[in-house]
């Protein structure tokens, strides 16, 4: 008698989908997996390309201020030797090489310059040894404007004597004036500037030898550039390429990779070849940590955390985020102290800083240490670690692949494919910027047999290196499994890269293997659960691992099939009726965590009046209820009522999300004694009688009107029954109207 005929759902009650982490089974290469018992999982998805050709990590190399000794030439190029970075970017002054102009206008170069004596070693050893150079000026010589030609032809006629005459085929890129800012009308005239140097480059046949990046802006407006570019100078850039020098906050948070990423798809969406274009960053570090020094060392333009192995962390965590959003490249700033002094006169002459230098201190040394009477400062800072292990690991051409993140705090990773002379090798980086030491368990599902990993760690100990500072290996894993995963232990603030670039022998990959879901999350985009009809509000699952494809469906509240919302393939939910609907998202990978669903309402308003005229805003309702449509005199003219079939109680439920009160007419003969009842739940499954009181209407009809109402406040309540109570007259109580109000916010 009691059995319940579901009909639509009114609101109802939210459900959210637990989050699991996969449990491995498999043995572990560094300890027993007893040992860790529960591990997030890093998933390495070789099919996903986040970047088909990286340029690699860099290094701002500019020549310096002084003539290095020939000893000092040489330790900085065993140092580079050992870094290793894949490309430098090199800025110098167009005085360097031109001293002025003749009467007819023809400049006056001098190639044998003090200044260019001091670059040239600089391009030669990255000619020698394979290194891509972004050559740059600084800014327009000679005092002229931005967009005078005259500064276009003589970087074409520099880039000329340096390809042709000397030889240099390292010089794919050139940037023209370093850090522009400026308004709309600025940003026309440099445009001008770099039209005039593609038409110089243009007249010059050079144009198969260097392509112009840009627009190599920094801090505020960082972007705004960026965009005019894509959209105004498309055809003049064949990279695009930033400064960032990014806070610690803007590090730990991801900010820099979700920022990075959307800046990306820009490219790709406005330049009609973005594409196929690289984006970089041409300077990076951090901001935060801009402060005076005291003593031998400089004020203003300084880090004061360069020599600590915090910074290594930073940098790290930088360059990983870089790669997850899709950039090309990073060169850091910079090489070497002694480059760059601050700007202004030179500090005060000591008997230990005898020359009164004064440096931007930001290098993974400095050559000057020991005139300066720091010999240490010499010495290789522990950054330059970190920066050689992601160098040497992630080099030029390799293809970037998704990696999920674990969702822990500070936890990020990077994956990269490398090919060369027909071996496939693997590298993934997993950076720890949090003060607590992890574990993680590594799976590439495409990985076919095992593979012998060599493993690095950077921590916030003495680094693992040879005295000349080449990174050791901590230890090699021979014949891992990968594919079924393996255990890696994080050191707290710092980094572990595993390759396999030292094995001759070839990685087998398959396609197609997906990882085992290890989580799933499931959201609307602004957060919202309840929707107006008609309206499409887009909802996200956040699987792990990443890009693991999920389907969508949506049910009633209690899994039956629903005409109160549809959903579409990409997560589109649009509203038809009201009530509620189970929202569910299903991934298509095994896994342990398949599916999550969540209930979203769908509401005209706050609240609503069912004059009962059909079923469709209740949520259910017992076998032994009808409409009455007769006798309507007797009902204050209302045409349609509900009553009971049978001398049994009866009732109807309503669902109502954060239901807070309610108004019930009904018709009753006799004494009232409580013939209707209502009580409120907050799952459906528990229910509370709820305390009312009524206002009756005497009539001269025999059915006398009453209207039922909270006496108290109502406890958490999303659902509503109303019992019509056994009564000898079958026909009476009658319902005739009901109104539920809610506190929600409709979207």
């Amino acid at each position: 008698m009691f059995s319940r005929i579901p009909r639509y759902s009114f609101l109802c009650f939210t459900t959210i989908a637990a989050i699991a982490y996969a449990c491995p089974s498999l043995a572990a290469t560094k300890s027993s997996a007893s040992k860790h018992p529960l591990v997030p999982v890093i998933t390495v998805n070789t099919d996903y390309t986040v970047c088909p050709s990286y340029n690699g990590l860099g290094v701002q190399w500019d020549p310096s201020f002084v003539d290095y000794t020939a000893a000092q030439w040489q330790r900085i190029f065993q140092r580079v030797s050992i870094l290793q970075p894949q490309f430098i970017r090199c800025c110098y002054m167009a005085t360097s090489y031109c001293t002025g102009f003749k009467s007819n206008g023809q400049p006056i170069f001098n190639w044998n310059s003090v200044d260019m004596r001091r670059v040239y070693p600089i391009l030669d050893y990255c000619q020698a040894h394979h290194i891509t150079v972004l050559l740059g000026e600084w800014g327009p010589p000679f005092g002229m404007k931005v967009d005078d030609p005259r500064w276009s032809t003589l970087i074409a006629d520099e880039l000329n004597y340096l390809i042709h005459n000397r030889g240099y085929t390292c010089i794919p890129w050139f940037n023209k004036q370093n850090e522009p800012t400026g308004d709309d009308a600025y940003f026309q005239q440099w445009r001008i500037s770099q039209l005039n140097l593609q038409a110089a480059i243009t007249r010059a046949k050079l144009g198969k030898y260097v392509k112009q990046v840009g627009p190599d802006t920094s801090g505020e407006g960082l972007f705004a550039w960026l965009k005019m570019c894509a959209e105004q100078l498309p055809q003049a850039l064949g990279e695009y390429e930033l400064h960032w020098y990014a806070t610690d906050d803007n590090i730990a948070s991801d900010h820099v990779e979700s920022s990075l990423r959307v800046e990306r798809k820009l490219i790709d969406d406005t330049d009609p070849d973005g594409k196929t274009k690289p984006f970089i960053l041409g300077e990076s570090g951090t901001s935060d940590t801009l402060a005076s020094q005291t003593g031998n060392w400089s004020s203003g333009d300084s880090n004061v955390l360069i020599r600590s192995p915090r910074y290594g962390t930073l940098m790290a965590d930088y360059a990983v985020q870089t790669m997850r959003a899709g950039l090309a490249g990073m060169s850091a700033w910079d090489l070497d102290d002694a480059m760059h002094e601050q700007m202004g006169a030179r500090s005060k002459t000591t008997v230990r800083n005898p020359n009164g230098y004064n440096l931007k201190v930001w290098g993974f040394w400095n050559t000057l240490g020991t005139a300066m009477g720091e010999p240490s400062d010499v010495e290789l800072r522990p950054w330059f670690y970190t920066w050689t292990m992601l160098s040497r690991h992630f080099p030029q051409g390799s293809r970037i692949v998704l990696t999920n993140n674990p969702n822990i705090p500070g936890v990020r990773s990077s994956a990269a494919l490398i090919t060369h002379n027909g071996v496939t090798a693997l590298s993934i980086a997993v950076v720890n910027d949090s003060d607590t030491a992890r574990n993680i368990k590594l799976v590439v599902p495409n990985i076919v047999g095992t593979a012998n990993i060599r493993q690095f760690d950077y921590s916030q100990t003495a680094p693992r290196a040879t005295a000349a500072g080449m990174p050791m290996p901590l230890h090699t894993l021979q014949g891992a499994n990968l594919s079924t995963g393996i255990i890696v232990d994080l050191p707290a603030q710092g980094m572990v890269v595993l390759t396999t670039l030292h094995s001759k022998r070839t990685l087998k990959l398959t396609t197609g293997r997906v990882a085992r879901t290890t989580q799933i999350q499931l959201a609307s985009a602004d957060g919202t659960d309840v929707l107006l009809p008609g309206t499409t509000v887009q909802f996200h699952a956040d699987v792990q691992p990443e890009q693991v494809p999920v389907t969508w469906r949506v049910t009633s509240p209690n899994g039956a099939a629903t005409r109160v919302a549809s959903v579409d393939k990409q997560g589109r939910l649009t509203g038809r009726l009201q009530g509620s609907v189970l929202l569910i998202a299903t991934s298509s990978a095994p896994g342990n965590v398949k599916s999550v669903s969540v209930t979203v309402h769908v509401m005209n308003s706050k609240s609503i009046t069912d004059y009962l005229s059909n079923w469709s805003n209740t949520y259910s309702h017992t076998s032994g209820l009808t409409f009455d449509n007769q006798h309507a005199s007797q009902f204050e003219g209302q045409a349609i009522r509900v009553k009971r079939l049978t001398n049994t109680p009866q009732s109807i439920e309503y669902n109502m999300y954060h239901l807070t009160s309610f108004r019930v007419k009904a018709f009753y003969t006799g004494q009232f004694n409580d013939q209707v009842t209502i009580a409120v739940s907050a799952d459906g499954i528990h229910w509370h009688t709820a305390q009312t009181v009524h206002s009756t209407t005497e009539t001269t009809s025999d059915f006398k009107p009453t209207y039922i109402t909270p006496a108290a406040p109502l406890p958490p309540a999303n659902f509503l029954r109303i019992t019509l109570q056994n009564n000898p007259v079958v026909y009476a109580p009658q319902l005739a109207e009901v109104t539920l109000k809610a506190s929600v916010s409709v979207h």
